[in-house]
């Protein structure tokens, strides 16, 4: 089990300087909109991905009034002990990461500590908006399971790059040949990256499946929603190099490559049809939080390892009932969740023994205040 136990803000946007002791399972923050619950979800980010979840701008996270900023943490791992984890960031964009006292070279190897799932109010897009949003969801995956999936996508994108330069040029006869010689190179990198990413949707697809049976507010009623995987070009043009070659003179005209994982995406149907052709928002934010969940489920499966859940606006979008559902799916799979919320969520205070150890913490003009009785009661203590 691995899991964030505390946490250290200096300088973060509108947030008063903090010290936060997290519980291992449900940790709720709430107060007025713009208080700064968001931003203490966008530090946890910052510490443990090396990166925003609201801006690719990290300068713009600094404080206004101040020069950097500065995360640490206490992660717990049972099998490395407690890891001492630091991210400072300054409006030169130097960066400073640390572990335990070690310099990392780059950020994004604290992704590696300790996996975290983010889901927002624009959570729905997973599966009412275009593939992008679906790609990344696949990376997220595949890059915390195969240490090697990170240098396949790398491989590929580099002679993808020198492809499409080559189709830039626009050349006028004798191309055919040429080409051969990148297409070649392209289906061999592209081949390890479609064979990993159909069997992972696969993998989900079964988790969703079992996991939306379990779910009382289960989105599209009693018709079966499935996961299916589009490698980037149609079945009938064959494998990636038959594809390729098809679409020669298209990618030429174009001065670009159409076919391969750049276009890859994650079919959603609910029945025979698209899913975001019926689904509500509101739905879609449900199967969108039970997608992310499902995929969860499958790292463990894979990996040993559980994710650390960030949820913004918990409320947006769905009904007590929904809301208390999804915490309690998470918080009885182990992983573990820090949520803000606008509004006080009274059904979790009602069924506070269901969510075991729960934190509450509330959040008003960058001031953090944590409930410490154990019935989220009257006691109060300054971060």
């Amino acid at each position: 089990m691995v899991f964030l136990k505390e946490l250290n803000l200096a300088r973060v946007r509108n947030l008063r300087d903090a010290d936060l002791s997290f519980a291992q399972g449900l940790n709720l923050l709430f107060g007025p909109n713009g208080s700064g619950k968001t931003a203490i979800l966008e530090s946890i980010a910052l510490l443990c991905r090396g990166q925003s979840f609201r801006t690719p701008n990290i300068r713009s996270v600094i404080c206004h009034t101040e020069q950097d900023l500065a995360v640490s943490g206490l992660v717990a791992d049972e099998k490395r002990g407690l890891l001492r984890v630091g991210f400072a960031k300054n409006r030169s964009n130097e960066v400073r990461v640390q572990v335990n006292g070690a310099e990392l070279h780059r950020a994004s190897e604290l992704a590696l500590l300790m996996p975290v799932q983010v889901i927002t109010a624009d959570s729905a897009a997973l599966v009412l908006g275009g593939p992008k949003g679906r790609r990344l969801f696949l990376d997220w995956g595949l890059f915390h399971e195969h240490t090697a999936y990170l240098g396949w996508r790398k491989e590929y994108h580099r002679a993808l790059r020198q492809r499409n330069a080559w189709l830039r040029e626009r050349p006028s006869q004798g191309w055919g040949a040429q080409l051969e010689a990148w297409d070649v190179r392209l289906s061999e990198a592209c081949a390890r990256i479609t064979e990993s990413q159909g069997a992972y949707v696969q993998r989900v697809n079964d988790l969703l499946r079992d996991l939306l049976l379990t779910m009382k507010s289960s989105p599209g009623g009693e018709e079966q929603i499935a996961l299916s995987y589009y490698p980037g070009w149609p079945e009938e043009q064959g494998n990636y190099l038959e594809a390729i070659r098809a679409s020669r003179q298209r990618d030429v005209k174009l001065g670009r490559t159409v076919a391969g994982p750049q276009a890859a995406d994650v079919r959603i149907q609910l029945g025979k049809r698209s899913a975001a052709r019926v689904l509500s928002r509101g739905e879609a934010k449900t199967l969108a939080q039970a997608m992310h969940l499902a995929q969860a489920e499958e790292m463990f499966q894979a990996t040993g390892r559980r994710c650390l859940f960030l949820v913004d606006e918990l409320a947006s979008e769905l009904d007590a009932r929904a809301r208390a559902e999804f915490l309690a799916l998470l918080i009885a799979k182990k992983h573990q969740v820090v949520a803000a919320s606008a509004v006080e969520l009274d059904e979790i205070r009602r069924q506070a023994a269901r969510f075991g150890d729960c934190r509450l913490f509330h959040v008003e003009q960058g001031r953090v205040t944590e409930q410490v009785d154990n019935a989220m009661g009257e006691k109060e203590r300054v971060q």
